[in-house]
């Protein structure tokens, strides 16, 4: 009988994965090093060494960072990009804006595709979706053959005004794919069938560039599971918290590139709802970066699309999440001017920091903490990573103490304060970017680095709570377990909403509807496990930009507008400080619709029963660094040693295999019956 679930990320320095049988709760964690020279290997580890049967595994959920990777680093397939004549430089003029206004020596960067393999071809639908020129084939062969002699590995199509008639991509794709079966090739109608058409050429150029990569990887990934007895679809986590099978890549490809961190996201969601907490702020850090995610009044913050750098954007439903350059592998380095500062750079998983003893030379965050005492001083991991603290002290000393006259303990409390002011920045950002007041909220710190950082960045925004869940290192994995099937629909309208009759859009919207039902019926979800949500982007005539808001069907179910007319008001006030007259007329531009498969799963994701003594004994003690009475000894307790409602007041540090939480002096902290840690100031 299979009765396991897993779910396993893949992050840029450690690969984490969780094991759960749904029926008896039994649950195994796991965190193992990532292998970047091949992203697998890491992954059947940490399945190796759980112990757990692959054929005994009924679903295997899986996050990973190719696409993100491969396009941050330039790294991707050689791509050609096929467009109707006259539109090759669409990805070069982009928006018409500069990343850096006032900047007058700054350049924008390169385009995913080069200029020269941007190919022209001489078709053309119009505005109406009437073919005025039709597909040449003879002509299409002929660019794709000049193509292939230079190495491109994928082609990207995109041709203008596809998003009202696709059938021209779809006849190009046709011939590339039965001229040339071993080219990647994907279509802007097939992921995108919105207007703008920069967005939907840079949609699918990512598309392009990523695809090859990851169907190489999945490939070899499934073949290796099936060998070792998993014989369902491996389910791949995506940008916009819902997972998804891996087949077909070119589908899902360009919606991996936020697989991670949305998969955290969820999991912030979840365990705040099992806790009561309606609004609630992540702090995800990792060995490279923080991530960061709002869930307000219930709802995941989220928005549609990603731009991963200037002018590579991806036009697709995402968690909204903000990245910084900030986790236990920044590096600290002093600037031209003798300031300190903290990353972006990264030591990554190899050399890593200087305390792993791995070669590298420049100090990270992890030696900071190794060097204060936060962090335990001879290994990590539960005790099975040994590490040196002697390195850090002496790589602090001589790379920022020494140049800047310091204490190297003062030092290394300066690239903490750092980091957190970092990370605190970040997180205003994000929330006033929204309208919210961050003292309604609670921080929930994840991430093997986060539970480190969390109470002090706290303190800094004025919050006055920290929520650090059972399992903070592996919590896009259990982000994993907690997730849905989804497929997004959208059809681009753009009409003044008054010249729609809501019979009209109700049709528009069952077509969508529709697509979805099937969709998930072929993925085997019968009735009982399909729901449905819809949704309309819409804006102020002559209004540039659009909101997207959700839409209730009663909302649309009489002859009226006066009810979306209301709720867009007030969206539109919530956004910007500002709505208009009720009068000022509205303009429908897409509307939008997701299907999800709802999966079994047993019991509560995230909430674990925890044991241990009435009144827990330190496991030990060690000396830690405060700034303001120097060092002094703090008691050292085991996480898994801490029962079911047990309280107390810092300072403590509480120590388990996939992170380190760090209570400051004066602080509470509560153990609550599903395990999460609860701590609070006055």
């Amino acid at each position: 009988m299979k009765t396991t679930n897993i779910g396993i990320d893949v992050g840029g320095t450690f690969t984490d994965g969780i094991f759960l049988d749904p029926v008896t709760g039994k649950t195994i964690v796991k965190k193992v090093h990532s292998t970047p020279h091949n992203l697998r290997e890491g992954v059947m580890n940490a399945i190796a060494q759980s112990g757990y049967d692959l054929s005994a595994v009924d679903l295997f959920m899986h996050g990973t960072t190719i696409a993100t990777n491969a396009v941050i680093e330039k790294k991707g397939s050689k791509v050609a990009l096929i467009t109707t004549r006259g539109f090759r430089d669409v990805l070069k003029i982009r928006r018409t804006t500069r990343g850096r206004l006032y900047d007058l020596q700054w350049d924008q960067p390169d385009e995913l595709v080069e200029r020269r393999y941007r190919l022209e071809l001489d078709e053309r639908i119009d505005s109406m979706g009437n073919v005025i020129r039709s597909v040449d084939k003879s002509e299409l062969l002929s660019l794709v053959e000049g193509m292939t002699s230079e190495g491109i590995e994928a082609v990207a199509i995109c041709f203008i005004n596809s998003y009202i008639n696709p059938s021209h991509e779809e006849q190009a794709a046709a011939i590339i794919r039965e001229a040339y079966p071993h080219l990647y090739v994907t279509t802007s109608s097939e992921l995108l069938r919105e207007w703008r058409e920069f967005e939907r050429m840079s949609t699918v150029s990512v598309a392009a560039y990523v695809g090859p990569l990851l169907k190489d990887y999945i490939d070899i990934l499934s073949r290796d599971s099936r060998e070792k007895g998993y014989q369902n679809d491996i389910l791949l986590m995506l940008s916009n918290g819902g997972v998804a099978p891996v087949y077909p890549v070119e589908h899902i490809a360009p919606r991996t590139l936020l697989s991670g961190p949305a998969a955290a996201a969820i999991a912030m969601k979840g365990i705040s709802k099992q806790l009561d907490e309606r609004s609630v702020i992540s702090i995800d850090s990792g060995g490279t970066s923080t991530d960061i995610a709002i869930v307000y009044n219930g709802e995941l913050m989220t928005r549609d699309e990603q731009e991963i750098e200037f002018g590579t954007v991806v036009h697709l439903p995402i968690i909204d999440v903000a990245t910084i350059g900030a986790g236990g592998g920044t590096l600290a380095w002093i600037d031209r001017g003798g300031m300190l500062n903290m990353g972006p750079t990264s030591a990554g998983a190899m050399p890593g920091p200087v305390c792993y003893n791995q070669g590298g030379e420049e100090p990270a965050l992890t030696d900071a903490n190794v060097l204060l005492g936060r962090l335990n001083q001879t290994a990590l991991l539960g005790g099975s990573f040994p590490i040196n603290v002697a390195l850090s002290h002496d790589a602090i000393a001589k790379k920022i103490a020494e140049p800047l006259s310091m204490d190297v303990y003062e030092a290394a409390q300066g690239m903490l304060d750092i980091v957190n002011e970092n990370i605190a920045n970040a997180v205003r950002r994000l929330v006033a970017n929204r309208g919210f007041d961050i003292r309604e909220f609670a921080l929930f710190a994840c991430g093997g680095a986060g539970p480190l950082q969390a109470v002090a960045v706290a303190k800094t925004l004025n919050m006055t709570k920290v929520i650090v869940p059972r399992y903070p290192g592996i919590t896009a994995a259990i982000g994993l377990l907690m997730s849905d099937v989804r497929y997004d629909y959208v059809e681009s309208v753009i009409l003044p909403l008054s010249e729609l009759a809501p019979a009209q859009l109700r049709k528009r919207y069952h077509v969508l509807l529709t697509k979805a039902s099937e969709d998930l019926a072929r993925a085997d979800f019968d009735s009982d496990h399909r729901r449905f949500t819809i949704y309309a982007d819409l804006r102020y005539m002559a209004q540039t930009h659009e909101l997207t808001m959700e839409i209730d069907p009663e909302d649309i179910a009489g002859d009226g507008w006066d009810v979306i007319a209301e709720k867009f008001h007030v969206l539109h006030q919530a956004s910007y400080g500002y709505a208009a007259s009720n009068d000022e007329p509205l303009e429908l531009v897409s509307i939008r619709c997701s299907g999800f498969g709802i999966l079994d799963k047993s019991g509560d994701i995230g909430f674990f029963e925890v044991g241990g003594a009435a009144v827990p004994k330190p496991a030990t003690e060690r000396s830690v660094y405060f700034r303001e009475t120097g060092f002094q000894q703090v008691p050292v307790f085991r996480r898994d040693d801490l029962p079911q409602g047990y309280s107390g007041i810092g300072p403590v540090i509480i120590e388990q295999m996939d992170t380190t939480i760090f209570v400051g002096p004066g602080d509470r902290f509560y153990c609550e019956k599903g395990g999460n840690l609860i701590i609070t100031w006055e």
